[in-house]
C-alpha cells in the first residue's frame, strides 16, 4: 500500500472518547477551548496557504469534533502534503508565547509517532506564533520522530513533550 493510502486508511480508525467518561474533571473551560480553536484555525490557514503557494497538494486528515464533548484518542496531524515524489504529514500548532514553541501534548505526540511508524511517513509539527488574532513572531518546526529534549506537565495537567525546533516551516 502506498503512503497516501496508508494514511487515509489509518485516519478511518480514529477513536472518539466522551469527555464525561474520563473520570476526572477538566481544568480548561469551554471558553479556553474555543480560544485555542480560534488561534489553531489561524495557524492552520496560514500554514496551509504557505504550502499551497509552493505547489504542495494538501489533503486534510482526521476529524474535527470540536462541536462535541469528545477527545480523539488516536489523534492525527491536520494534513497530508504531497509534491512530486515528496510526501509527509504535518500539524500546525498555534502558540501565543514563543516559550511554548516546541511543546506538544504527549497524547498527540504518541499518536503521531504511531502514524509515522505504521505508514513509514515523516510527520512534522509546524509551530506558529499567533498574537492578537494574527500570525506574528516565530515560525518553527520539528519532526515528531525525533526525541524530545524534555517532558513536563502543562498548566492544564496535560503531559507535554518539548522538542528542539528549527526556524521556518517543515520542508519549505
Amino acid at each position: 500500500m502506498n503512503k497516501r493510502n496508508c494514511v487515509i486508511e489509518y485516519a478511518k480508525k480514529q477513536i472518539l472518547v466522551d469527555l464525561s467518561t474520563l473520570g476526572f474533571p477538566l481544568i480548561k473551560t469551554t471558553e479556553q477551548f474555543q480560544s485555542n480553536y480560534e488561534i489553531h484555525d489561524i495557524a492552520c490557514q496560514y500554514v496551509a496557504l504557505e504550502y499551497l503557494k509552493r505547489k504542495f497538494w494538501l489533503i486534510p486528515i482526521g476529524v474535527d469534533e470540536r462541536g462535541r464533548r469528545v477527545l480523539v484518542r488516536n489523534s492525527l496531524p491536520n494534513y497530508l502534503a504531497e509534491k512530486e515524489d515528496e510526501i509527509f504529514c504535518f500539524d500546525p500548532k498555534a502558540k501565543s508565547k514563543i516559550q511554548h514553541i516546541g511543546w506538544v501534548n504527549e497524547r498527540d505526540a504518541i499518536s503521531y509517532r504511531e502514524l509515522a511508524k505504521t505508514c513509514k511517513i515523516p510527520v512534522y509539527l509546524n509551530f506558529v506564533q499567533v498574537v492578537g488574532g494574527k500570525v506574528r513572531g516565530e515560525l518553527g518546526y520539528c519532526k515528531i520522530e525525533d526525541e524530545p529534549i524534555k517532558e513536563t506537565q502543562a498548566w492544564d495537567g496535560n503531559l507535554v513533550w518539548i522538542y528542539k525546533w528549527e526556524k521556518g516551516l517543515a520542508r519549505i
